[in-house]
């Protein structure tokens, strides 16, 4: 879980507890989880090295926006923009903490300002005028986002047992439907197998194998299954007599 601010702004533990089913929380911060290297703009950098393999991001704002990244307002708004765009989880939270002039930028603050007024368009924000509120508001959204990241594995994991069950009960009942056997078209010249049993002229021959029927709907009960469509190709041939 990415965290933008957020964890010092509220002086969160550098790791948070178990908060159910054996699930451990871990905030991922750039000032702590990224090391140096010159490959590109900075923002880019900390994208590949922790923003991209997080599974959610929480950010929080006052009266700064940041400095402009070169494709964003700033890194901050780069980091929930891009997590947005990948579909994962994003909690945005605004302090309406009172805050001493000497030290307010009003062009900064108008800039959080508008990019609230444009979150607000795109779902639910928070807000919090202490410290303390911040810690308990945030620790109230902590289970319904663990609820809803639990959900969508459980979702994803059903998802490919069913298709795993279907392909074992499309085995079982028949090998291979007739028609997948090749036995109704010409002879398919210089066909060979390698050790693993693997199709060597991979391409020709799937293009026969959707060309005659049933082929696409094992293909995908397969790659299902398998993860990747080259596999769970390689998987049905390899099963066909021909």
């Amino acid at each position: 879980m990415h965290f933008s601010a957020a964890a010092e702004e509220a002086h969160f533990p550098p790791s948070l507890p178990k908060v159910s089913r054996d699930i451990v929380l871990r905030p991922v911060m750039w000032e702590t989880h990224t090391y140096p290297l010159l490959d590109g703009r900075p923002q880019g950098v900390v994208n590949d090295q922790i923003v991209d393999r997080c599974d959610a991001v929480v950010g929080t704002f006052w009266t700064r926006i940041g400095s402009p990244t070169g494709i964003a307002e700033s890194g901050t708004v780069e980091e929930i923009e891009r997590m947005n765009a990948a579909n994962k989880p994003v909690m945005l939270f605004f302090s309406t903490r009172p805050i001493a002039p000497d030290r307010f930028d009003h062009e900064q603050f108008q800039s959080v300002k508008r990019f609230k007024e444009s979150v607000s368009k795109m779902g639910l924000y928070g807000e919090y005028n202490s410290i303390e509120q911040l810690r308990q508001r945030f620790s109230d959204s902590l289970i319904g986002l663990v609820n809803r990241l639990v959900s969508q594995k459980d979702a994803a994991r059903e998802a490919v047992s069913e298709a795993s069950a279907a392909t074992a009960g499309t085995k079982s009942a028949a090998k291979y439907p007739a028609s997948l056997r090749f036995n109704e078209t010409p002879k398919i010249e210089k066909m060979h197998r390698d050790q693993g049993g693997t199709v060597v002229q991979h391409d020709y021959l799937l293009t026969k194998l959707l060309a005659v029927g049933h082929g696409e709907e094992l293909l995908q009960a397969n790659c299902a299954v398998r993860g990747d469509r080259r596999s769970a190709e390689r998987d049905i041939l390899a099963g066909c007599s021909f």
